[in-house]
């Protein structure tokens, strides 16, 4: 393979010798240091490869030999760059094409996230280009020790990683910190107590001593469960205590808004605007001026993908939308629907471990806003453990 590049280099002819003396051809070529290739007997004479330095020194054995020449065909560099001699761009645009591609490849292309499952890929990016890695960076510039050590500082989530470049890819992988579970001493001493007033319904417990009774009404901080219990020889010793303790328990909730409100609504106005984007850099390809005053811009991105690579080149769009202000007047009925869904989130995120046994509404217009009263009776665990402290 190496013999065909070289000799595909530096040109060579094909070419075939009549005569009656082929062999004497042979023979003078080897005397002389000359090499031949594919040769063949032919009824005439042979055929053969040479090179073309050595072609002109053929000529003169031939005429030794009695023989004739004829070139059958011609390969190589010299034969190609003879061939489009004339056309000068040719040959201009395929340096600059090389120059460019050598100049391109000195930078990064794509920058590869691989391992990260807790942490955000988009915070890293950023993190990363805060620290001299992103789309566009001179690899030669580029401290690949320092960007680890400053990454590993900046986000404390990171244990662990490593900065692989690849051609113009930027491989980041990362092994996140293990969590540590949180340890929870089930052998000191504690009490169960209330963490707010209730009329006990129920209670489960797997140690401590009980101290109160289903129906009993209990107030905050009020002891539970015991930590001191008897043992079967009549001693006493401290436990762990643990139970869960429903009671139910009264609440109160207040949930208001204005009768009056303004809102932003979308109009039909709306302008679009378009960017080349290469190694993050923003060219811009169309120009139009925001004429709104408040406005939301949409952007998508258009990047070309060569395999698993996202390549530096794409198309950015930018979709401004204008919106208006307008004043929206709410009737009581609608004012009191809207407070109805507030309260349902209320019930459904903040008292999702607690269900709900009653409730109750009262409410109306005041100072230009509704307000909605809400009495509850919620059946909840209110036992919370209290660490106990023995002085010997």
């Amino acid at each position: 393979m190496v013999l065909k590049l070289i000799r595909w280099f530096r040109g060579y002819v094909c070419f075939t010798l009549i005569g009656k003396a082929p062999e004497r051809f042979i023979n003078l070529c080897s005397l002389n240091g000359i090499n031949l290739w594919n040769t063949k007997p032919t009824s005439q004479g042979l055929k053969s490869s040479i090179t073309i330095f050595d072609y002109k020194s053929i000529r003169r054995i031939a005429k030794k030999s009695k023989s004739r020449l004829k070139i059958k065909s011609k390969h190589g560099f010299p034969f190609f760059v003879l061939k489009y001699k004339g056309r000068v761009g040719l040959g201009i645009g395929a340096v600059l094409f090389i120059c460019i591609t050598f100049f391109l490849s000195s930078f990064i292309w794509s920058v590869n996230i691989i391992g990260a499952e807790n942490i955000s890929e988009q915070y890293i990016l950023k993190t990363l280009a805060d620290n001299g890695l992103s789309v566009g960076t001179f690899k030669g510039g580029m401290n690949v020790q320092k960007i680890q050590r400053d990454m590993i500082i900046a986000i404390p989530e990171i244990g662990w990683m490593s900065i692989n470049v690849q051609d113009s890819s930027a491989n980041v992988e990362i092994k996140e910190k293990a969590v540590v579970p949180e340890m929870n001493d089930e052998t000191a001493p504690c009490n169960i107590v209330a963490k707010s007033d209730g009329v006990i319904t129920d209670f489960e417990v797997t140690n401590g001593k009980v101290e109160i009774l289903r129906g009993s009404a209990v107030s905050e901080g009020q002891l539970l469960v015991n930590s001191v219990v008897e043992d079967k020889m009549g001693g006493v010793k401290f436990t762990h205590a643990n139970a869960k303790v429903y009671a139910d328990v009264i609440a109160a909730k207040s949930f208001s808004m204005p009768m009056k409100t303004k809102v932003l609504v979308p109009a039909e106005n709306k302008t679009k605007r378009y960017s080349l984007n290469l190694f993050n850099f923003n060219i811009p390809i169309s120009v139009s001026e925001s004429g709104y005053n408040i406005s939301v811009k949409q952007n998508k991105s258009y990047r070309i993908v060569s395999e698993k690579n996202t390549l530096p080149f794409g198309i950015n769009e930018e979709t401004e939308i204008k919106y208006d202000i307008k004043e929206l007047s709410l009737s009581e009925e609608q004012a009191k629907e809207a407070l109805l869904k507030e309260m349902a989130l209320y019930e459904i995120f903040c008292k999702n471990k607690s269900k709900v046994k009653e409730r109750g509404f009262t409410g109306g217009i005041a100072e230009s806003r509704y307000t909605m009263n809400v009495n509850y009776c919620f059946n909840e665990d209110i036992a919370v453990k209290q660490k106990m402290y023995v002085n010997e």
